[in-house]
């Protein structure tokens, strides 16, 4: 992820990187493609990275998702070691503040969700491209029947509705449970930029008003999620 100049991330659509597949967080899911900005384009190419790792079974990444998992309700640069995953530059340029900026708030809790969200899933990836959060509550809902249906409402109002950092740590982290125990992928490019949104009032009720069309939309059919990709061989000697 390279540095960004200005004190914004920008709203410039950027595609996603190479070889995006959809088994591997690429095209694929029901939710379609929206275009990202800075931030979400960091996220989910790291993301993207870390998910072949492990899929590969290679030691840097199963390390490195046990290290973003110890950073879970904490905040950015309280443990050292997840700063080369979670802020890279692209959000603070020039790094003029010590104070802790939105963007790196909102990567820090998204690649600390995803490292939980990973975790024992060594067959298939749980960032999938195009899939919001709304959408995934709403297939966590229908795959877990009609008795659960009510405690994902509660549980995914939450989310949505939380007044502080703690309260929204606790919410989200209880859903990215139940998804990954139900292996249901989420997008967390998509992911991060709406909990930025999510924290600045001007935009916060546009992300309740996505999250809530996609998780209450009519119909029950639901596209499966994608086959699992082999681990890519290994290079030949």
């Amino acid at each position: 992820m390279s540095a960004q100049q200005g004190s914004e991330v920008t709203e410039t659509p950027v595609e996603p990187p190479a070889g995006d597949s959809a088994a591997n967080g690429g095209p694929g899911a029901e939710g379609g493609r929206r275009p990202r900005n800075g931030l979400g384009h960091a996220v989910a190419a790291q993301a993207f990275r870390l998910q072949r790792g492990y899929l590969a079974d290679e030691a840097w990444a199963v390390r490195a998702l046990a290290q973003l998992r110890r950073g879970i309700g904490k905040g950015p640069g309280e443990i050292i070691e997840l700063l080369q995953w979670t802020s890279p530059g692209v959000f603070v340029p020039g790094y003029r503040s010590d104070a802790v900026s939105e963007e790196e708030r909102a990567a820090h809790l998204a690649l600390t969700l995803y490292a939980l969200h990973q975790q024992g899933h060594r067959e298939r990836g749980m960032h999938l491209e195009g899939r919001s959060f709304g959408e995934a509550a709403r297939k966590l809902r229908i795959d877990l029947g009609e008795r659960s249906e009510a405690g994902v409402l509660r549980r995914f109002n939450a989310v949505g509705t939380a007044t502080d950092q703690t309260e929204l740590v606790r919410h989200a982290r209880g859903l990215i449970q139940q998804f990954r125990a139900e292996k249901i992928a989420l997008d967390y490019g998509l992911f991060a930029e709406d909990l930025r949104k999510l924290s600045d009032p001007r935009s916060a009720a546009l992300v309740r008003l996505r999250w809530g069309r996609h998780f209450h939309r009519p119909g029950r059919a639901q596209k499966p999620d994608p086959a699992p990709e082999a681990a890519p061989a290994p290079a030949a000697e």
